[in-house]
């Protein structure tokens, strides 16, 4: 698995004519800076919405109990989403949670995949920015930064600052897979900004609950 140079992704960007393997990010507020000369990665901005936990009178959060509107309804009591303009800043306090996205709206070709790297530079004082680092062949829309503060005093961010990078890697075997095909039943395909979590949708718990009841079943007639 390699990586993509800078000199190739500036060819994906601007120079490559086939749709399958063109690489698009919008906007590149700064082409030198964000994609610098030896490196394989594109920085990418921290954008302007971004998702809070509310501290709600409930015990816990419980993404599977109950019909999936129930669900859904259960989860958006624990969310809240602001908006924080470009040249305002957001406190994110010690061990608090945010969920943020990019600035940049991304479309991968079938062939490169990539992985959200936070700067080192936030790092040191103490920020995470991406615990489900993984952006498929494919994908379309911003990228969501799961943003949470492992420090001991609070952390201004600011929307439109640099506050991460992709670091993008050839993929291989999709050659005859359409886009359409991996965007069918995508949760977060074409987000336009911090999405709330869709686990609620999720059949998990109803299949464990049809096995559990096959499993009892045939355990009568072993007994």
């Amino acid at each position: 698995m390699s990586v993509i140079s800078s000199a190739v992704l500036k060819r994906r960007l601007f120079e490559t004519p086939d749709e399958r393997q063109r690489l698009y990010v919008v906007p590149i507020l700064d082409l030198e800076g964000q994609i610098r000369v030896g490196q394989g990665a594109i920085d990418v901005r921290l954008g302007t919405e971004f998702i809070f936990t509310r501290r709600v009178q409930l015990s816990h959060i419980d993404p599977y109990s109950g019909a999936p509107e129930e669900r859904a309804q259960h989860l958006k009591q624990y969310q809240e989403k602001i908006v924080i303009g470009l040249g305002s800043r957001m406190i994110l306090h010690p061990q608090q949670f945010a969920i943020g996205g990019t600035l940049e709206y991304f479309r991968l070709p079938l062939d490169l995949a990539g992985m959200v790297v936070g700067r080192s530079s936030w790092g040191r004082l103490g920020l995470v920015i991406a615990m489900a680092t993984m952006v498929h062949p494919g994908y379309t829309g911003v990228i969501t930064l799961e943003l949470q503060n492992l420090g001991d005093a609070p952390i201004a961010l600011y929307p439109g600052a640099r506050i991460g990078q992709i670091v993008f890697y050839e993929a291989t075997g999709n050659e005859g897979i359409e886009f359409k095909d991996l965007h069918r039943g995508a949760k977060y395909v074409g987000a336009i900004s911090a999405g709330f979590s869709r686990i609620s949708e999720d059949a998990e718990r109803e299949r464990i609950l049809r096995f559990s009841q096959h499993y009892r079943e045939a355990s009568r007639f072993l007994r």
